[in-house]
């Protein structure tokens, strides 16, 4: 059963994957004709696709389960069925659990790896929003208050790396103010860009590759005045200048 639901999932049949697959198709559909720009899976801290990518949950024998390929076509599926409905002018991204905490009975950073170069690789997406955890271990998603802040740039440099300049990415973990989102944005960049005393100088010439999630209750703060981050978060992607992008698990 799950362990905060308590139900006695269904092993789901290929008609109702292929249902999965086109609900999200027509869901992405309808926030477009919304006048939204963009929309990202959730596939993170064991949520449905989430699950279908985990091997704690995806014991399947089929094309949908066994190896880390298999465990991402429904995703894939998903994504193309969102391209097909929404076209190329639309954002589209994806939340992942870079770790779960339960060492090889679910994601490792090894198979997120490995995961992360599978959806990029399709060209469906347009961000990779990078986060950890699952339901065996909520403590590591929502991060305590004795985690240190920023926490999650290990992931960000390996995502970094596979990613390229293919999509953006999106970092969480604890960053409650500017001046700490900017002093993440290198994990994002990768060093492609000159880093002195914390500061990403190359903000300003437009670098556009990484953007670090930022809590809505801090963006009113005080501290909340760096102009470098400002400008450059406000791009969510190369399909949308200012984009209002909503989320579905």
């Amino acid at each position: 059963p799950s362990v905060v639901h308590r139900e006695i999932p269904l092993v789901m049949g290929k008609a109702e994957l292929r249902d999965i697959a086109k609900g999200f198709g027509e869901a992405a559909r309808n926030v477009k004709h919304a006048g939204l720009d963009g929309v990202e899976l959730h596939a993170a801290h064991s949520y449905l696709l989430g699950q279908v990518l985990s091997p704690t949950y995806n014991i399947r024998d089929d094309e949908y389960g066994g190896s880390v390929a298999n465990r991402c076509r429904l995703i894939v599926e998903v994504a193309q069925e969102v391209r097909a409905q929404v076209g190329d002018d639309f954002t589209l991204g994806i939340r992942l659990s870079y770790e779960e905490f339960v060492g090889e009975a679910g994601i490792t950073p090894e198979q997120a790896d490995e995961q992360i170069e599978i959806l990029a690789a399709t060209g469906c997406f347009d961000f990779f929003n990078i986060s950890r955890g699952a339901y065996h271990t909520l403590h590591m998603a929502i991060p305590p208050m004795d985690s240190p802040h920023g926490g999650y740039q290990e992931y960000a440099h390996r995502a970094r790396k596979i990613v390229g300049n293919r999509a953006k990415l999106f970092l969480v973990g604890r960053i409650t103010n500017l001046h700490e989102a900017e002093a993440v944005l290198p994990a994002l960049l990768d060093g492609r860009h000159h880093v002195e005393d914390q500061r990403v100088e190359a903000l300003a010439a437009g670098a556009e590759d990484g953007a670090a999630g930022l809590g809505r209750h801090h963006a009113g703060s005080a501290h909340a005045a760096s102009p470098t981050v400002t400008s450059h978060v406000r791009e969510p992607s190369r399909r949308a200048e200012e984009g209002r992008v909503a989320s579905a698990a």
